[in-house]
């Protein structure tokens, strides 16, 4: 679902942060592709010529010529450099935004910037800032200073699992702005998610991310990271350095240069097993699993899993939430002593934290709960049957016609990848589900499903594109019924309603939230 503005709407599988839909990846700019010998040949011939040095220079005149050299200063933005931002159609706010820029005018920051991004080797770096020193003395004359290694190695801390490390969030915020012109506002998006680093092996990390809200051109930064052979035993031990950290950030802010930044933490953006491991609670298919309602779910036999036919529920709070008021809804620790079970609830340290524990961890991503977790599954019910449904799977000679179609559309230009045939539907990528939810279904989809199927997800269609803008605001209520009617014509079809398709009865209210 392309992303509602100031809404968060970006469930069942993981990452980022991105709240994608249909996928548009952002793109950062492309600067010029130099080898490395045009660079050092380039920076070398012009440099004598730039400060009007010659190899006969004494080291006094060199003094002289190097106080006429003007270094940028990251830590102050000058009134000339404002004026050349808004002569270049950027707003005076976003001068502090991406050190990372190309837009720097200070020489170490490029070449910085240059070797990290073209991955330059130290051995191949330090010949060319000896050289680059001879000519401008404000150059460090070694690859370690010019890219800053730090001298100490970072803090790794053991916990029960594996091993934590925090790098924090005002070192990554301090990096990122490192200059105000006025005292602003920042609203951060939070994401936590599990990560395998083998295709063979449980090993995997768990990165704590967060991005920028409104600030696309911002890379997601990283506050900390756990590694383990599987996802961290306790969540107090995961958490604790993260919330202690942000707590006193979101009360008094980050003073750079004496101006003060606020932040806020906009919404926790998880998948639904990450969601319910981070807010202590039970896993997302159980009978007590839905975070915003108090709908039970139904066991089926036939599915051998949990269904949540109820769409009409309780709504829950972040007051019921905090005083433990919704019995079954919290994960507990099983210790045995003296032969005995005893149960201890998971206290989650978010608690810590002044967010709203039902409406900020938020379950209309439409990366995992649109594209992945509706239509992914809705396809895969097609092509492969249902066990609640008496459809059968489609003939080969049905996905051969649909994979010809798929493979010879051409979408638009700003959708960067293509959709593969129908045969490799299991291998698809989130975007794919979005191209094909926002785009090609309601095209084709008519010619390989009964009518039925085909007017249940027009109503789907509908709902998601009325939800995806702004403009279309005003029919969020016809949004709301869309998806309810969506969800009641799934179970009569399917037999069953899981627990993302349940989700959807919530988008709406989420949205409303955000405006």
């Amino acid at each position: 679902m392309p992303e509602q503005t100031n809404q968060p709407v970006d469930e069942e599988q993981s990452t980022h942060a991105d709240m994608d839909a249909p996928t548009e990846e952002s793109s950062y700019g492309e600067d010029e592709n130099f080898s490395d010998e045009q660079v050092t040949s380039s920076y070398t011939e012009d440099l004598p010529a730039l400060f009007n040095l010659d190899e006969h220079s004494s080291d006094d005149d060199l003094d002289v010529q190097n106080e006429c050299i003007d270094e940028y200063s990251p830590d102050e933005a000058s009134d000339s450099e404002l004026q050349d931002a808004e002569n270049r159609g950027i707003a005076q706010d976003d001068v502090w935004i991406e050190a990372d820029t190309y837009e720097d005018k200070s020489l170490s920051t490029f070449l910085r910037n240059w070797s990290l991004e073209f991955n330059i080797s130290q051995n191949a770096m330090k010949p060319l800032m000896q050289k680059l020193a001879q000519y401008d003395r404000t150059l460090p004359n070694s690859p370690r200073r010019l890219l800053r290694t730090p001298r100490t190695k970072p803090t790794i801390i053991n916990i029960e699992g594996g091993e934590y490390w925090h790098q924090g969030v005002e070192t990554c915020l301090r990096q990122t702005i490192y200059t105000l012109s006025e005292s602003c506002t920042v609203s951060i998006n939070v994401n936590i998610d599990g990560l395998p680093i083998f295709k063979n092996g449980t090993h995997q990390v768990w990165p704590i991310l967060f991005n920028i809200h409104g600030k696309p051109d911002v890379k997601p930064m990283i506050a900390g990271m756990f590694y383990g052979r599987n996802k961290p035993k306790k969540i107090e031990q995961f958490l604790s350095p993260f919330v202690t950290e942000i707590v006193p950030i979101l009360q008094n802010g980050i003073h750079i240069n004496g101006i003060k930044l606020n932040v806020n933490i906009r919404a926790m953006i998880c998948d639904s097993p990450a969601r319910a491991f981070v807010k202590g609670t039970v896993n997302f298919n159980s009978i007590h699993g839905c975070l915003k309602c108090c709908t039970i779910g139904q066991h089926s036999p036939l599915l051998r899993n949990n269904i949540f036919p109820q769409t009409l529920a309780k709504k829950r709070t972040d007051a019921g939430f905090r005083n433990k008021e919704y019995e079954g809804h919290y994960q507990v620790y099983k210790i045995r002593e003296n032969g005995k079970v005893k149960r201890i609830p998971v206290t989650t340290p978010l608690l810590q934290l002044p967010i709203d524990m039902v409406e900020d961890v938020i379950v209309s991503d439409s990366l995992h709960l649109l594209h992945l977790g509706i239509m992914k599954r809705l396809l895969i019910a097609y092509k492969d049957g249902h066990n609640g449904s008496d459809d059968r799977k489609w003939p080969s000679s049905v996905v051969e016609a649909m994979t010809g179609i798929l493979l010879s559309i051409k979408l638009p230009v700003e959708i960067h990848r293509a959709v593969h045939g129908i045969d490799c539907l299991t291998h698809w990528k989130a975007s794919e589900c979005a191209s094909f939810l926002h785009y090609i279904g309601v095209a084709i989809l008519k010619h390989f499903v009964d009518d039925n199927h085909y007017q249940n997800f027009i109503k789907l269609f509908c709902a998601v594109i009325i939800c995806s803008n702004d403009y279309y605001g005003r029919f969020l209520p016809v949004a709301q019924k869309l998806f309810e009617q969506f969800i009641s014509n799934y179970h009569t079809l399917f037999n069953s309603i899981t627990s993302n398709t349940h989700n959807l009865v919530h988008v709406v209210d989420e949205i409303n939230k955000s405006f």
